[in-house]
């Protein structure tokens, strides 16, 4: 599908409030923004990322979010390569037109069949191979593909900082990359840098790549440049004026904001995190898919937390604070009578029928606060809340007995 893309050279982020050029941004088929840019700058969403600490689930939710397949073994590869960019990189590497028709939900579902037909590593091959090849050329063929993205990310950082004048300045740009990446993956396992570092910054100074040389990128190059950003931010001054913010100030901003995405018809990540939420609903039986998990669920994957359960007895406990939550209110996917799952150990094994689950972690770290938190202060899923994967998939429905399955038992399976 193609759209009628608006465009723009520069615009506020809606997140960090920030006004960024479009290299800030990353690209997206996403139908929910025609620009073909996401209204959140790359370094917030790795932001996101890093404070998550690479969790899968939020990167999943990002990349439906901006349309584009979410595999993670690739995203890991960039993630440990790169943390503090890993989502800005991950999203760059399906901007190619070859992935035009290539959207979340198309290669979810494609996975899902790949699974269950023990095919899945056929739908890997989706790299684009051309501009893998343009990087082995730029870059040398003994690099990883993630590898690559690490290195053009460093390249283009240089290149829109200070320009390539001549192919002088491309090729010490093409060094420093290499040396940076080398710099890296010797702090990584531990061995010295002495080296590597009086080599970079030799190059740097030969180059010509320091913080005089830099471009200012708040400047303007034109006066189109100019008007677009008044444009944005209004003619006359704003309200604040470099004093410190008290209540009132924080509140006109925020309803400002507020009013401004309203407007473009924007959401956040919190927006869609809240949405997923809301949407969560009981549902009367549910196919589990082994080594995958729920039938469906967002959160299925190749990882340790694909099936997440709370105690039915932790929630009616919840609920003497004096709020009443619907079933599945906490993001949980089976809610259990009869067990304090917290104080099991990790490893142990429950059986539904012919389903067959092994828990493999106790509560989560919780960054952002939910809405249950923020009514009441306080949400059980973070230190009540278990996660398992699921050993052999099967029905399973409501009413159905759920049982620790022995040590002897599971040792056999």
């Amino acid at each position: 599908m193609i759209f009628n893309k608006k465009s723009f050279k520069a615009r506020e982020c809606t997140l960090c409030g920030r006004f960024l050029t479009k290299k800030d941004y990353c690209q997206t088929k996403s139908l929910f923004f025609p620009d073909g840019y996401t209204p959140i700058c790359r370094s917030c969403l790795s932001e996101i990322v890093v404070d998550q600490e690479g969790d899968w689930s939020i990167v999943d939710l990002i990349c439906q979010w901006a349309d584009v397949p979410f595999r993670p073994d690739d995203f890991t590869k960039i993630y440990k390569a790169n943390p503090s960019e890993a989502m800005g990189l991950y999203l760059d590497m399906f901007s190619a037109a070859e992935y035009e028709r290539i959207s979340w939900k198309e290669y979810f579902e494609k996975w899902k069949e790949a699974i269950q037909e023990g095919n899945e590593r056929e739908i890997h091959e989706v790299f684009n191979q051309k501009e893998l090849d343009d990087l082995r050329a730029r870059f040398g063929s003994s690099y990883a593909p993630a590898e690559l993205y690490q290195l053009q990310g460093f390249y283009k950082g240089i290149e829109e900082s200070y320009g390539f004048p001549d192919v002088i300045a491309e090729d010490n740009a093409k060094k420093m990359a290499k040396i940076s990446f080398e710099i890296d993956r010797a702090i990584a396992n531990g061995e010295p840098i002495d080296k590597l570092i009086t080599a970079y910054n030799k190059l740097q100074l030969q180059a010509g790549f320091t913080s005089d040389n830099a471009r200012d990128m708040n400047s303007f190059e034109s006066v189109s440049e100019l008007a677009l950003f008044y444009e944005k931010i209004g003619w006359e001054k704003k309200f604040h004026n470099n004093e410190l913010n008290d209540v009132v100030d924080v509140t006109m901003k925020n309803i400002q904001a507020y009013n401004t995405r309203l407007w473009n018809n924007e959401s956040t990540i919190v927006d869609q995190v809240e949405e997923r939420i809301q949407q969560k609903k009981n549902i009367e039986k549910v196919r589990l898919i082994e080594n995958f998990g729920l039938e469906g669920d967002a959160h299925g994957g190749n990882w340790h937390r694909q099936v997440s359960l709370l105690s039915y007895e932790k929630v009616r406990a919840f609920e003497e604070k004096g709020i009443s939550v619907e079933d599945g209110a906490f993001g949980e996917n089976l809610l259990v009578e009869g067990f304090d799952f917290k104080n099991l150990p990790v490893g142990t094994r429950f059986r539904c029928g012919e389903v067959l689950l092994e828990m493999t972690q106790i509560g989560k770290e919780c960054h952002s606060h939910c809405e249950i938190y923020q009514a009441v202060g306080d949400c059980i899923m973070p230190r009540e809340g278990v996660f398992a994967r699921v050993l052999h998939g099967g029905m399973i429905q409501i009413g159905d007995e759920l049982e620790i399955v022995p040590s002897s038992d599971s040792d056999s399976k």
